[in-house]
């Protein structure tokens, strides 16, 4: 089923953005909220587009993870494309700290993974872990120059989004209220 549904929504990703670029329309859907700002698709607003993009990047990766061989694994990576492309055109935040916070926990999950394995012998996987392994010390000692202007940006970012509309009260509130259906569940 999960193969079903990520094919199936690659494919209606790929109509849907090639209609919001201008190549063609389908006949009751608007896909850009508010002109061209951002890509809302087939839903209510960009938000809910790009949570449901999250939804189908996340549910890609995991099919690359469990695929038997190089080439299922290829195919289900290139069906998370496009759910990528639409959760970017959606300027969903929620999306994009999804994908920043999720891509590097997946692969620091997955060098840990093979960094540890059981396997006898040294594999390709093995090595190229403990390889980033060693590199790591090396690589935060050369970005440590760019640190301050890396945190200066997030900041300013951050107060940006927040500022519009008032929306950093709203999305505490609701993220709390998030957190307590869930732990009462």
């Amino acid at each position: 089923v999960p193969i079903r549904t990520v094919v199936f929504s690659a494919a209606c990703l790929v109509v849907l953005v090639t209609s919001a670029v201008g190549a063609f329309r389908i006949p009751g859907i608007e896909p850009w909220w508010n002109g061209w700002g951002r890509m809302r698709g087939w839903s209510e607003n960009p938000n809910q587009f790009g949570l449901l993009c999250s939804a189908l990047v996340l549910l890609s990766l995991y099919l690359a993870e469990t695929a038997d061989g190089a080439r299922a694994r290829l195919t289900a990576l290139a069906f998370a494309v496009p759910s990528f492309v639409g959760g970017v055109l959606s300027g969903s935040d929620s999306f994009i700290l999804l994908m920043m916070i999720g891509w590097p926990m997946f692969l620091g999950l997955k060098l840990w993974t093979w960094l540890f394995s059981t396997e006898r012998g040294l594999s390709l996987r093995t090595t190229f872990a403990f390889l980033i392994f060693l590199a790591f010390p090396a690589l935060i000692v050369s970005a440590a120059p760019f640190l301050p202007s890396a945190i200066e940006r997030a900041q300013n970012f951050a107060v940006e989004t927040m500022a519009k509309n008032d929306q950093a009260e709203n999305r505490f509130k609701l993220w709390n209220e998030a957190v307590e259906i869930g732990v009462e569940a």
